[in-house]
């Protein structure tokens, strides 16, 4: 394993020298892109691009440290479309950051966020460019898609287009993987790979995988931890699809039209409260969950030393798996367990998501961007779908060729670094740069071929190792895109929910009071010294929604979740 680490280290210095010395030439591109209105280097009316336009982009992301001077992603963008893109990140909470800079009026030209409540603030305080008529001028196919379900962009006082939709193309045939509980591969193979349906069952496992490892490294290791110093919700967010519920913001059940519990109430965040408290209060979860960050957790999952994760997916399996096997120890591995079900559950837990509107990350434009028509012109080939082959896949000769048959081919030394690194992303720009520029695609274009190296066919085959096959036999599945179809696929949309109250509404500070107290109760019940002490915690906590009016809040929400649910099921498969 150490000449595997040495050879990565090799890939990755070559790949540096390579990407700083390439060229962003015509056929880089592809032909097809020569015959588009909006090619790479040209404007919508074929005018060559002049000098690129500086465009700060806030994304509330940690600053990844030090990184090559520039990745190659990021060098086509700037020469070839003319926009230089600076990118501003946030070592705290990116909400409470929007909030600062809005209070301030000392904002950047572009924001890459989630919709929510911070990004109404703006765009109803007038501080979001409204996008309609550039949109429908350079990207009319986004434009298209926003305006077919324009109730799910419903939380602002004006209608319109106020960002640059993220997030098409999975669909139910080819669905996101869900949030969903995934098990050190090694410790669940000890074991002799019980088959785990339930919490129940799921405990068992891990108070066997920690009472046989209880340290790794001679530091102590935990089954389970959290991150409760920040939005540790996610937790709960991922543990909810064990009941076929989703967690967006709280409980809601998709087998009943969306029904939506405030947290509290709820029987399933119920039962998982109860199943983390028993899990610290018998020495299996980790006491410093309930301080702990994010970025601590993740260091956590990184060394090895937690045996359960709540989100069986690239963003923290795939970071940790990367640190695992760069460490020499592959088969120390996440893997997603999608079978699992809340106790006393019959139906199927949700395992797929898909997008039917711009999910994920959105491009808003300031009015400090000194020229948004322009940004929005010279962007959109982004939008394209040879524009996303290049966020998602890179540079055609450079990350990858094409096949015989017309399919595109990752070049082995990429499959190497994309599978090993944990940095393989800031290195390359292949995915980097989607979620900041909005408008991209996933899933599989019309001959089949994947917009992005994750679910590129050759990626797959040329990144399985022989653990992967022992993986894939293991759990009965040919591939890891085959788990999110395993239980239930759930559409990925707007319901209608909180964030449509208007900002510094009554029932905005209300709801926000009502958030307030889940940060303040989620670490009270995880550290609980005993049942007793949980159940008391757990009335407090109740009464304190109550005595705020949580019901009106839920009723309003419930009510907005039914009409937007009628306007919108027939066209759900729409896209």
């Amino acid at each position: 394993m150490n000449r595997q680490v040495k050879s990565i280290a090799v890939i990755s210095l070559v790949f540096a020298l390579v990407f700083s010395v390439v060229g962003c030439s015509k056929e880089s591109t592809g032909e097809d892109n020569a015959n588009s209105s909006n090619a790479p280097g040209s404007d919508s009316d074929g005018n060559a691009n002049t000098d690129p336009i500086k465009l700060t982009v806030f994304w509330g992301g940690a600053d990844p440290g030090q990184m090559p001077e520039e990745d190659p992603i990021h060098k086509y963008i700037r020469e070839k479309l003319g926009v230089d893109v600076e990118v501003l990140y946030t070592a705290g909470d990116a909400n409470q950051k929007l909030n600062l800079m809005l209070a301030s009026k000392d904002y950047p030209d572009a924001i890459a966020l989630k919709e929510g409540d911070e990004m109404a603030a703006y765009v109803n305080s007038g501080y979001i460019v409204q996008l309609d008529d550039y949109m429908a001028k350079y990207a009319p196919h986004l434009k298209e898609r926003h305006d077919a379900l324009a109730s799910g962009y419903s939380r602002y006082e004006k209608p319109g287009m106020w960002s640059v939709p993220g997030g098409f193309g999975y669909s139910k045939e080819n669905p996101l993987i869900e949030p969903m509980i995934g098990i050190r591969y090694d410790l669940w193979k000890q074991q002799g790979y019980p088959k785990l349906e339930t919490l129940t069952d799921l405990y068992e496992f891990a108070k066997k995988a920690q009472d046989a490892n209880p340290t790794v490294d001679g530091r102590k290791a935990y089954a389970f931890s959290a991150w409760f110093g920040d939005w540790g919700f996610w937790a709960y967010h991922a543990m909810f699809r064990l009941g076929g519920v989703s967690g967006w913001f709280g409980p809601y059940d998709f087998n009943d039209n969306a029904r939506y519990t405030w947290v509290p109430f709820s029987k399933e965040f119920i039962q998982i409260a109860k199943f983390l408290n028993r899990a610290v209060r018998e020495g299996y979860a980790d006491p410093e969950g309930a301080i702990q960050n994010h970025e601590q957790y993740m260091q956590k999952l990184n060394d090895g030393r937690i045996y359960v994760n709540y989100y069986g997916g690239d963003w923290m399996d795939g970071v940790a798996n990367r640190s695992r096997i760069a460490a020499g120890k592959p088969e120390e591995r996440i893997i997603p367990y999608p079978w699992l079900k809340l106790d006393g559950y019959d139906g199927q837990p949700i395992t797929g998501q898909y997008f039917p509107n711009g999910a994920g990350f959105h491009l808003f434009i300031t009015d400090n961007a000194k020229n948004p028509e322009e940004i929005i012109k010279r962007l959109s080939w982004l939008w394209t779908e040879e524009g996303n082959v290049l966020t998602g896949m890179g540079l055609e000769g450079v990350h990858w060729d094409y096949d015989e048959e017309g399919f595109r081919k990752p070049k082995p030394e990429l499959i190497e670094l994309a599978k090993s690194d944990p940095n393989w992303q800031e290195k390359t720009g292949i995915g980097k740069w989607r979620p900041l520029l909005g408008g991209y695609f996933d899933g599989f274009d019309s001959k089949g071929d994947a917009f992005n190296l994750h679910e590129n066919k050759y990626y797959l085959e040329g990144s399985y190792d022989e653990i992967d096959r022992e993986i894939f036999e293991a759990l009965h599945v040919t591939n890891y895109n085959d788990l999110p179809k395993v239980g239930m696929t759930k559409v990925d949309w707007w319901l209608g929910g909180p964030d449509q109250f208007e900002p510094n509404s009554p029932e905005a500070m209300t709801f926000q009071k009502m958030n307030d107290s889940v940060q303040e109760y989620l670490p009270k019940l995880y550290l609980a010294k005993s049942e007793a002490e949980f159940d008391k915690i757990l009335k407090e906590f109740q009464d304190k929604n109550i005595a705020l009016g949580y019901k009106a809040i839920e009723d309003i929400i419930n009510g907005r979740i039914r009409d937007s649910w009628e306007k919108n099921k027939d066209n759900l498969d729409k896209f």
